[in-house]
């Protein structure tokens, strides 16, 4: 048995060490940048405040648009689910600024969206950090969440149906507090993607400092600079709020599954 585990094993292990070391490398050179001089800066400070705003908004979004899809990729058989699920596949293999791209084409040059998105000014505002977040997110939490409600026995809603029960009360009863913690798994995944997120901001946002900089451009910008210091002090506290974020959301997930088991 040993024999038979222990390659994978260290393999699993050597993986691990060096995924640990790549992640944790900017750290000591955070040291010589003052974090408290970095918090104090006015624009870094926005930059921080924008990119929780908008990734906490575009997850909570991204979970709220893909839950009826989902739930009916992962209720009904045929060829239009089939069609919609490679859609969704699709989606996850464009690159970002592809999808930035073809969306800022989509609302500049075709009508009505283009005279709905300039009153809105949408564009290179807080609002596009949100939008291009959204591009990026949706596609994942339809993915995830389909497995999520593919999950719940249908037995449980064979037997509502049985009583009246319609489709949108299943889903509200019966399904969406059997499938909480899966749900709660897609926002963290769908935050932390939306944290990170760059390609498609750069394109419809922009890299306006004080404006529209998130905490990726942020870092950008600080590497393009070649101020390495200030680029892994960033990334230092960008990794805090991921590790402050994956704690919440364990604590949160073993509480629900208690609860929901």
């Amino acid at each position: 048995m040993l024999r038979v585990y222990g390659v994978p094993t260290a393999l699993s292990i050597a993986l691990g060490l060096a995924s640990l070391a790549i992640v944790a490398s900017p750290i000591p050179m955070a040291a010589s940048r003052d974090l408290i001089d970095l918090f104090l800066e006015e624009r870094f400070r926005r930059s921080l405040v924008l990119s929780l705003a908008s990734s906490t908004i575009s997850s909570v979004l991204a979970v709220t648009l893909a839950t009826a899809p989902a739930y009916a990729m992962a209720r009904q058989e045929g060829r239009l689910t089939r069609l919609i699920s490679q859609l969704h596949l699709l989606l996850l293999s464009i690159p970002p600024v592809g999808l930035g791209t073809a969306a800022l084409i989509l609302f500049t040059r075709y009508p009505p969206l283009n005279s709905i998105s300039e009153t809105l000014g949408l564009f290179f505002s807080p609002k596009a950090v949100i939008l291009a977040q959204l591009l990026v997110t949706t596609p994942i939490a339809v993915s995830m969440l389909t497995g999520v409600f593919s999950m719940v026995p249908r037995e449980l809603e064979e037997a509502a149906e049985a009583y009246g029960a319609g489709r949108l009360q299943i889903l509200i009863r019966i399904v969406l507090p059997l499938s909480l913690p899966g749900i709660l798994s897609a926002l963290a995944v769908t935050f932390f993607r939306a944290l990170g997120e760059f390609g498609a901001t750069l394109v419809l946002a922009g890299n306006i400092p004080g404006r529209t900089e998130t905490l990726p451009l942020a870092l950008y910008n600080a590497i393009s600079l070649a101020d390495v210091e200030t680029a892994s002090a960033i990334y230092t506290l960008v990794l805090a709020v991921g590790l402050v974020t994956l704690g919440v959301h364990t604590l949160l997930y073993t509480r629900l599954v208690k609860k929901t088991g």
